[in-house]
Formats: C-alpha cells, sequence, structure tokens
C-alpha cells in the first residue's frame, strides 16, 4: 500500500454511520441555534420579518449550518487535514478568511432568495453600511463558535456544559461505568519507533478510537500515557448500560481497519487492551486555575487494577461481574468465566469474565 493511500486510509477508514449521523445532528443543532439568533438580530435591525421569507433566519442557519459542516465534518474529523497541520493562529486566520468569503455568499445568496419569491425590500436594504455590519457581526459569532469549539476539544463538550452549569459545583455521588483501554506493548513500541515517533503513533491511535467510540454516548475522562479513560453512567436498565461495549467493539473493529495503514505508516500495528468496572463514585469539581471535573472512587482504582490484570493473563478484554451484572451483553460480544482474582486495594476476590468481540 503506497504511503498516501495509507494516509488517506488512516484518515478515512472507520467513519462508520453511526458517528456521520451523530456529527450531522449537531450540525443541525447549531443550525437551528444559528437561525433564531439570526432572526433575532434581523428582527432587531431591519423590524420582523416576513413570514413567508424568514430572511434573518434564513441567513443565520444557513452560515451556521456552513460553518458547523466545515468545523466538524473536515476540521475535526480530518486529524492530517493541512489544516491541523499548521500552528494555531495561522489556521484560525486561514479559517475565518474561508468562513467570511462563505458568510457573504449566505447572506448574498439569501437575500436573492427572498427577492425572487416576491420580497421586494429585500434588495432596499442591500447597502454597503448593512453588509459591512451583518458580515462583521457574523464574523465575531463564528470565531467565537471556533473558539469555543476548540475549547470543547480540549476539556469535552460535556465537561465543558457541566462546569458552565455548574452542575458538579458541590460534588455528587453517582453510579459509573469506567473502561480503561490501552496500547499493548507501549514501551517497546517507544524504544523502537523513538519518541516523537512514538507520540504520532499514540496520537493516531487516540484519534482512531474516538471517532470509533462517538456514537456510544461515552465520555474521556482522561489520557494517561498510552491509556484512555471512558466512562458512562450506569443506568437502571442494563439494555441502557451495553453502549460501553458497543463501543468498545467499535475500537476493536476500528483497529482491525486500520491496522495495515498503521504498518505501511509506521512499521508497526495497533493492538489494544481494556478492562471494564462499575460502581459508585463521587464526581465534583477540583482546582483552581485550572478546573476540571474528577472522579474518585473504588470503582476508579479497581478499573486500573483490571486493566493491570489483562497484562497479568495475558488476554485483552475483562469485564468484572459487578459490571457484567448491569449490563446486557449485544449480540455478537461474548464473556467467558476468568474466575476468582485479588486485586490490591480490594478485601475480596474479584470475579473476572474475559470478552470475546465477534
Amino acid at each position: 500500500m503506497p504511503r498516501a493511500a495509507a494516509d488517506e486510509k488512516l484518515s478515512a477508514a472507520g467513519s462508520h454511520r453511526r458517528s456521520v449521523w451523530v456529527r450531522l445532528l449537531a450540525a443541525l443543532v447549531i443550525a437551528v441555534l444559528g437561525g433564531m439568533l439570526g432572526k433575532a438580530y434581523g428582527d432587531a435591525f431591519y423590524g420582523p420579518d416576513d413570514f413567508d421569507y424568514q430572511l434573518g433566519f434564513r441567513i443565520g442557519f444557513s452560515i451556521a449550518f456552513v460553518s458547523a459542516l466545515i468545523e466538524i465534518f473536515y476540521i475535526r474529523n480530518y486529524r492530517r487535514s493541512w489544516i491541523r497541520r499548521v500552528a494555531y493562529l495561522p489556521g484560525l486566520v486561514v479559517r475565518v478568511l474561508v468562513l467570511t468569503l462563505l458568510i457573504r455568499l449566505c447572506i448574498v445568496a439569501n437575500q436573492a432568495l427572498s427577492f425572487w419569491l416576491g420580497d421586494a425590500s429585500a434588495w432596499q436594504d442591500f447597502t454597503f453600511a448593512n453588509q459591512l455590519r451583518d458580515t462583521l457581526l457574523s464574523v465575531v459569532v463564528v470565531i467565537a463558535f471556533i473558539m469555543i469549539s476548540q475549547f470543547t476539544s480540549i476539556i469535552g463538550m460535556r465537561r465543558f456544559l457541566h462546569l458552565v452549569s455548574g452542575r458538579y459545583y458541590r460534588p455528587a455521588v453517582e453510579e459509573r461505568i469506567f473502561m480503561f483501554v490501552d496500547l499493548v506493548g507501549s514501551s517497546a513500541l517507544a524504544r523502537r519507533l523513538g519518541d516523537l515517533r512514538f507520540h504520532d503513533f499514540l496520537a493516531e491511535v487516540f484519534f482512531q478510537l474516538d471517532r470509533s467510540s462517538i456514537g456510544y454516548s461515552g465520555e474521556v475522562v482522561s489520557y494517561v500515557g498510552d491509556a484512555v479513560i471512558y466512562t458512562w453512567p450506569l443506568r437502571d436498565d442494563p439494555q441502557r448500560n451495553r453502549s460501553c461495549l458497543k463501543a468498545l467493539r467499535a475500537m476493536h473493529r476500528q483497529m482491525d481497519m486500520v491496522a495495515d495503514a498503521f504498518e505501511v505508516e509506521f512499521g508497526e500495528r495497533p493492538h489494544l487492551r481494556a478492562a471494564i468496572h462499575a460502581g459508585p463514585v463521587v464526581v465534583g469539581e477540583c482546582g483552581d486555575s485550572r478546573r476540571q471535573i474528577t472522579f474518585l472512587g473504588d470503582a476508579v482504582n479497581m478499573t486500573a487494577r483490571i486493566e493491570t490484570l489483562t497484562k497479568t493473563l495475558d488476554v485483552d478484554y475483562l469485564i468484572s461481574q459487578q459490571a457484567l451484572e448491569r449490563i446486557e451483553l449485544p449480540a455478537n460480544v461474548e464473556a467467558i468465566d476468568a474466575g476468582q482474582h485479588e486485586l490490591r486495594g480490594s478485601q475480596e476476590p474479584f470475579t473476572m469474565h474475559r470478552l470475546l468481540l465477534k
């Protein structure tokens, strides 16, 4: 496989239907919010709009939808897109210039559409001063959207919303599912590839894991070394709790799909290990200069111990009995008894099950 083809496969493989629909839904939500903002702006500066034409809503919707599609489906969906390979500030300038052009096209096209539909007043407001104000304010809103998008990509959308809403300003006890996913043989990989190439390898693995798991309602708690920690709410309905296993299977399949491309690019094939456990934890905000939401409790600690056990038993995927009792297995996942094991920090032995992903 040529290197260019490997790059293409690493960027495009596994963009399965579920994650596409999730991203498209997010773009539509952003577009509707943009339309509402455009409607309010139009009413404030141009007076109430005729319902038959809804020029303000259409302009706001189209600007927000185009901006969201570019941000979600190109810039954030392709780790190797050229815009992500340049420094942040030059990349931001290019994005703003491109979006300014698209904003102008959206404004002019929607005004032309209103005129074509019979709104004779559509061109009366088409003055230089109005167009300059409309464009500048639209650019400011789009820049704010880009900045928020960048911020949420650092801490995660759910954590961003939780911090803004103050949901965990006071600590709360919640039941949670935790899944630790790490790279098999990472130390040896780092020695063979060298630190910089190993970082590229690991970043690509994390990117592929993220894009394959995005449609299964999981939340990335943190990246720790070569591991990713995911969490899901532990619900009363076992069927709703199986999202974690569906996500794991999607990750497994994704790694299989891109393994050849990894071998061409890096000379190595990625192989995953995962541990799943569930139980109560305390969730709350911590820190001052850098605030974050933390999960504290035995459920987190025992998941880490189970991840260590996967190495001892030389198996890929383990799940505890406590978690398995609360999760309905998907049809393509099988759990096999792996016996009882003593885990450091626990007074009672844990019954473990090995997961087979079909």
